[in-house]
């Protein structure tokens, strides 16, 4: 179907283009409708889904502990006091005049370190 507008009227290309218009208004907003219809019964189904769930956890947790320590755990092998002294002797050694490879430095105290429990969380940066 061919249509040429170039014979139309000026009233007749407006009246086109407002109609394009609403349709696509018309478009937009049903759309939205029903998506917001869509997520009104979807909350509906998954809040009663919810609800039946909670009931048992409620009871278990009632048994369960509260953990209030939320601080990492601490490897008791060294790891952390190891991977500490080579991060320092590699300070250490290109401080003194640059290191390109593994770092065998004497001298270097690796003293104990102790945890921070107790102090605040703001004391801890």
């Amino acid at each position: 179907m061919n249509v040429d507008i170039s014979t139309w009227t000026v009233g007749q290309k407006m009246e086109l283009g407002l109609q394009t218009t609403g349709l696509g208004l018309l478009v937009v907003f049903v759309s939205l409708a029903l998506m917001i219809a869509i997520i009104m019964v979807l909350s509906r189904v998954l809040r009663d889904k919810k609800k039946e769930v909670k009931a048992p956890q409620v009871a278990s947790a009632a048994h369960t502990p509260i953990v209030t320590d939320i601080s990492p755990p601490v490897a008791d092998d060294g790891e952390e006091a190891a991977v500490i002294a080579a991060a320092a002797a590699y300070y250490l050694k290109m401080k003194a005049g640059g290191a390109t490879g593994p770092v065998n430095v004497t001298g270097l105290a690796v003293r104990p370190y102790r945890s921070a429990k107790g102090i605040p969380a703001w004391g801890k940066a």
